[in-house]
């Protein structure tokens, strides 16, 4: 019974070691594969000058790609300077107004706003009244 046993201990014990070499192992490949996560790659990724050319089309396309996205970009940027323009000059607008008319100049805004209103109503009338000559001046051309 004694030798059983300490056959089945020995089992027990060579299974120990084993199983803690292969845990040993097992997390060594883990940390050197956290260590280079693109190692699954190695070799896939062709050298310079290797392989085949790219078609001349494929280049010049990727070529014109570029040239817009730059061109696109520098647009962008141009409209937010724009647009931060815009903000700052209608901000500096409104302090003004805000002071001419807490200087008494108040009255004279009012009218000068009426007049700039009764403008737009005058420019949009002749511009009614003008498509509506065009389209009668075309209905005689047609009936003649």
């Amino acid at each position: 019974g004694a030798v059983a046993g300490a056959s089945v201990a020995g089992a027990s014990v060579a299974e120990a070691s084993w199983s803690v070499g292969y845990i040993d192992e097992a997390s060594a490949a883990a940390s050197e594969a956290e260590a280079d996560e693109f190692a699954w790659r190695a070799g896939e990724e062709e050298e310079e000058g290797g392989g085949t050319p790219l078609d001349g089309r494929v280049e010049g396309a990727i070529d014109e790609i570029n040239r817009s996205r730059d061109a696109m970009n520098e647009r962008q940027l141009n409209l937010e300077a724009a647009r931060l323009q815009l903000a700052s000059a209608e901000a500096k607008r409104e302090v003004e107004l805000q002071r001419l008319r807490k200087s008494g100049y108040g009255n004279a805004l009012a009218r000068l706003n009426e007049y700039e209103t009764v403008k737009a109503r005058t420019a949009a009338r002749r511009e009614a009244l003008a498509r509506m000559r065009g389209r009668q001046g075309a209905a005689r051309l047609a009936a003649a």
